[in-house]
């Protein structure tokens, strides 16, 4: 059920028009609770690259996606994922998603998310920009860690370009 093949995005794409969610006050605190921009992960992030004096936009609104990051000189691209809405661990996730309240409405919502992303990091590199994806939990675990490894791939991506140039 996690493969998302070119058909099962195909069924997905009209998306909600048929579901239903568990209630009008569900939908709400739903909504409520998916903040878009400057989460405490995403902030966490923000601040250790502040402390190893990376300079970077966020939330760029121009870009595919809305990126968390963009790092323009190197043309590298971070988002910060959430494990629930953007699929961590899929397979385990749909298969507790099918015993849940409301299934089909949030399998269809998790799947089209998953696909959305896919779809933005196709559009990007088309566009010429590396995309890196961060999981909110390794963030959260350890956001020096994943400041490091996104150092290090500015420095790679910064080296390439450089190079390139010469």
């Amino acid at each position: 059920m996690a493969k998302l093949g070119r058909s099962t995005h195909q069924r997905l794409t009209p998306s909600f028009l048929t579901s239903q969610s568990a209630s009008a006050a569900a939908t709400k605190r739903a909504r409520g609770a998916s903040q878009k921009e400057g989460t405490r992960c995403e902030l966490q992030l923000q601040n250790e690259l502040v402390k190893l004096e990376i300079t970077f936009r966020a939330n760029v609104p121009t870009l595919p996606g809305r990126p968390d990051l963009v790092f323009d000189e190197a043309r590298l691209i971070v988002f910060a994922d959430g494990d629930f809405w953007h699929g961590r661990e899929l397979d385990a996730r749909l298969t507790r998603l099918q015993r849940g309240h409301n299934r089909d409405y949030w399998l269809k919502k998790l799947l089209c998310n998953v696909a959305r992303d896919r779809r933005v990091n196709r559009q990007l590199r088309k566009a010429g920009w590396s995309v890196m994806r961060v999981w909110e939990g390794d963030i959260k675990k350890n956001p020096a860690r994943i400041a490091d490894r996104i150092g290090r791939r500015l420095r790679k991506r910064t080296d390439a370009r450089t190079i390139s140039t010469s």
